[in-house]
């Protein structure tokens, strides 16, 4: 059996992907709100395009950024204006 193991290894190597384990850690550092320089020295990703290889954007982050867009949007309407009416 454990023959049948090495000899299938090289295959499936090639037709799936097996993610880092630190990509892994760096989506949950991300949701954890930790600043992307500091996940990008904790998982060892030296340059911006290996971050962002291994970044996801899921439909909970993008209902986040919108909840959050929403909520800009709404204290920015309420915030009271700086003019003073000239008359």
């Amino acid at each position: 059996m454990r023959e049948g193991r090495n000899t299938l290894w090289p295959i499936c190597e090639k037709r799936f992907h097996f993610p880092r384990p630190s990509a892994l850690l760096q989506d949950l550092y991300a949701k954890a709100g930790v600043p992307e320089s500091v996940i990008m020295e904790i998982t060892g990703h030296s340059t911006r395009e290996m971050f962002d290889r291994y970044n996801t954007i899921d439909h909970d982050d993008r209902r986040q950024a919108v909840d959050q867009m929403s909520y800009f949007l709404k204290t920015f309407e309420n915030k009271p204006s700086d003019t003073k009416e000239k008359g």
